[in-house]
């Protein structure tokens, strides 16, 4: 009986580990279950990275959305305006507007994910209502990367796989963006 029970436990943990590989956390999970949990360099919005332009349609199956297809486009460099050392490369993207976050594919599969709402927080726990200075404070300067401009600060974390955006520097959060983590491979 206790092999049996061992062959299922390890049965269970090469299973979760081919559904999800390279998260031994279950965060990918997580994600897909709570719309309010942001992991960076997996996803959000209930929303993985990697996941086929079907699987965000099927999720949000009542919501209103639109799709623009600006061709080869890169997320920070064409949507946010900023230089940085990593590209992020899409080719469509899902607007979500009533749910305030847009979903960015490149070949049919989500390379980015940006969101507008504060009731978020990370799966560290940091809750982006509290401000871009509380994230930073809690997340750590370690690989971050503070690109400014005029007023506008963009705190990138590319190691991780997350960015937000403090407009006017009055320490809200304005804008979030998680994206493959420098650590991972990226879609591109």
């Amino acid at each position: 009986m206790k092999k049996r029970a061992l062959c299922m436990m390890v049965l269970c943990f090469f299973y979760a580990h081919s559904v999800f590989p390279g998260d031994p956390k279950g965060l990918a999970k997580r994600v897909l279950e709570d719309a309010s949990l942001i992991v960076p360099g997996i996803g959000s919005e209930k929303i993985v990275l990697g996941s086929s332009e079907s699987d965000v349609v099927r999720m949000y199956p009542r919501s209103e959305y639109v799709i623009s297809r600006p061709g080869s486009s890169e997320l920070f460099r064409d949507v946010l305006k900023i230089e940085t050392n990593i590209q992020v490369v899409f080719d469509k993207v899902f607007h979500f507007n009533e749910d305030r976050f847009a979903v960015f594919l490149v070949r049919g599969r989500v390379c980015a994910i940006t969101g507008f709402s504060l009731e978020k927080v990370t799966a560290r726990g940091v809750a982006l209502d509290r401000g871009a200075d509380y994230f930073v404070f809690s997340c750590g300067n370690k690989g971050m990367k503070a690109v400014k401009q005029g007023k506008n600060v963009l705190y990138l974390y590319a190691d991780a796989g997350i960015a937000i955006a403090d407009d006017d520097g009055d320490d809200d959060i304005d804008l979030y963006a998680v994206f493959p983590s420098g650590k991972s491979s990226s879609l591109k």
